[in-house]
């Protein structure tokens, strides 16, 4: 008899929420099995799908639109180009505020693990749509950043071009993070410092102590409040490259300075060894140390704008700028590196602890190696440029005074050159005039009626100088033209 052929058996779709959620939960775990490629973006895809529908048959359910805003942000960060990128970031933000208005608020103002996962992944979200337009921009997309950052942002703010809406409104977020995490901690963890409160806050629930145990998660530790900390000073030193002007610089550096004394406080202020025992193992002081970097990282980004408009630091500022990053480089290579052992790293005994502490050492390295190669880069081309405005400074002299008249009533060189030697002498002070920021002396506001307008003209249309050998370069094309 022969074998009865199997009947194809019947695909049964999820009709249901909880078995959309579950469908979507084993289509996400397939993908990050494959990591990258083709299969994995085929299984992102296809658990969005599932959440997508799972939030369908529930409205007001926040697990699955924050489900789905974590699968468009790995999309957009892993996976897809950078125009396709931007939408799936900007379908992620929109689906984290969904989330953040669904998220219940506590009557005590404690907010949820929930909500403080909403907030910190939408933060990122942000951050990560900001970079993406700070990189590539965003021509036709401009009105739905707008959308996104009007809720969090004044109107001041909105009007400035992208993406410093979008950094500032990230930044929001981080804050709202920041003050959430202290909140519980300071009611859960530190009892101490409220003596007439509870000595540990259990958030209402239907579920009697579950929500309690998320509170012990990563997200609400010591260290997590400084990385979230981290994470805004972060936004605000990608902030200052675009400051417009002057005024607008020195306000967003003094927050960023009033910000990074706030989490230092915070650090003394906590008990000896407390901030360390209550978080994740080597957290701690990953944390602190990146907040001190940021210190260096403030006034090294507020002299390179500055630098942007001629406005040079004193030798005082230059000095005590190199000797923080000199210290802490020698503080980094003065660490000693972790022990290594091949029996250890051969049984996996903390050898994941030790690899990270490598990481981070490296980093710490390239980091102050890029703040030492910025700031000897700014001082060279600062020493350079003015040896260069004194070297022009005296040929300009020089080619004044073969030209004066003195000279040509008794020497018929001079006075055959005269011409071509003033000339000189201008070409020369107008060098030295760009390489000491000057060159705005030539920027005239109305041509006058009496004279040529075509070196009124082109003296109007002439840009800004750097100071370097382009501009140079420029200037003399401009003379020679006009």
């Amino acid at each position: 008899m022969p074998p009865r052929k199997k009947m194809p058996r019947a695909s049964r779709e999820p009709a249901s929420f909880d078995a959309c959620m579950d469908a979507g939960v084993d289509q996400e775990e397939r993908g990050e099995r494959f990591s990258f490629g083709a299969k994995a973006q085929r299984h992102y895809g296809q658990a969005l799908e599932w959440y997508e529908q799972a939030a369908a048959y529930e409205p007001t359910s926040v697990d699955a639109r924050y489900n789905a805003a974590r699968i468009y942000y790995t999309l957009g960060t892993q996976f897809l180009a950078p125009f396709d990128a931007r939408e799936a970031l900007v379908q992620a933000c929109h689906l984290y505020i969904q989330a953040l208005e669904l998220a219940p608020i506590a009557a005590d103002g404690i907010p949820s693990a929930a909500r403080l996962d909403v907030l910190s992944n939408g933060g990122y979200a942000l951050y990560a749509l900001a970079e993406l337009v700070d990189e590539f921009g965003c021509v036709d997309g401009q009105a739905a950043c707008q959308t996104l950052a009007a809720p969090v942002v004044d109107a001041a703010t909105l009007s400035m071009e992208m993406p410093v809406p979008l950094y500032v409104a990230a930044a929001h977020w981080f804050e709202q993070v920041a003050l959430g995490q202290r909140m519980v901690l300071e009611a859960a963890l530190m009892p101490t410092s409220a003596p007439q409160e509870a000595p540990q806050h259990v958030p209402p629930s239907e579920s009697g102590g579950e929500e309690q145990s998320e509170f012990s998660s990563s997200l609400v530790a010591p260290a997590s409040l400084i990385e979230t900390w981290n994470d805004q000073i972060k936004c605000g030193l990608d902030l200052l490259p675009h400051a417009p002007d002057t005024s607008t610089l020195q306000g967003w550096v003094a927050s960023l300075q009033s910000l990074i004394s706030l989490a230092q406080s915070y650090v003394r202020a906590l008990p000896e060894g407390l901030g360390d025992s209550q978080s994740p193992p080597r957290a701690w002081d990953r944390q602190v140390a990146l907040l001190q970097q940021a210190c260096i990282e403030v006034e090294l980004a507020q002299v390179q704008r500055a630098v942007d408009w001629d406005v040079w630091p004193t030798v005082h500022e230059w000095e005590a700028l190199e000797d923080a990053v000199l210290g802490h480089a020698q503080h980094a290579l003065q660490t000693p590196p972790p022990a290594q052992s091949l029996t250890s790293v051969r049984f996996g005994t903390d050898a994941e602890a030790r690899v990270e502490q490598v990481e981070a050492a490296v980093e710490d390295l390239c980091t102050l190696g890029n703040h030492a190669h910025a700031l000897a880069r700014l001082r060279i081309d600062c020493l350079i440029s003015r040896t260069r405005a004194s070297m022009y400074g005296e040929l300009s002299s020089i080619s004044l005074t073969r030209a004066h008249n003195a000279l040509v009533h008794v020497l018929d060189v001079a006075q055959a050159n005269q011409v071509k030697l003033l000339d000189n002498a201008r070409i020369y002070a107008r060098r030295a005039l760009a390489d000491d920021g000057l060159m705005w002396v030539h920027q005239v506001s109305m041509c006058p009626a009496s004279e040529d307008t075509l070196v009124y003209g082109r003296a109007l249309t002439h840009a800004d100088p750097d100071g370097g050998w382009e501009s140079l370069q420029r200037d003399l094309t401009l003379l020679v033209g006009c």
